[in-house]
């Protein structure tokens, strides 16, 4: 299934859609949305977006609408230790022997 929403205008004007599919993101709400398969695409006016959820992180490849299958036009990638911050640490023993936050 396909969902596809009028984000806006682009700076000529047109208008500027989000298409994902829906089996693979969970809508949070207006604007937030939370990829629960491992990859989902998202159309923005006329490139496309590719996410994709890896063991160690994230990519994030860009690519024109309609040339899905050639070589895309940016790529970037982060791993969940690189986006931990500190309020995220994970609860250590060590840290805090008696369990007491």
């Amino acid at each position: 299934m396909i969902f596809e929403k009028d984000v806006g205008t682009d700076d000529d004007g047109r208008p500027i859609y989000k298409r994902v599919e829906v089996d693979d993101i969970r809508r949070d709400n207006a604007e937030d949305y939370t990829l629960v398969g491992d990859k989902a695409w998202i159309t923005v006016h006329n490139i496309s977006v590719h996410i994709a959820r890896k063991d160690d992180g994230v990519s994030v490849s860009l690519y024109p609408l309609n040339h899905e299958d050639g070589d895309s036009i940016t790529e970037t990638w982060a791993t969940y230790g690189e986006a931990m911050v500190e309020q995220q640490k994970p609860f250590s023993y060590d840290e805090y022997p008696c369990g007491i936050i």
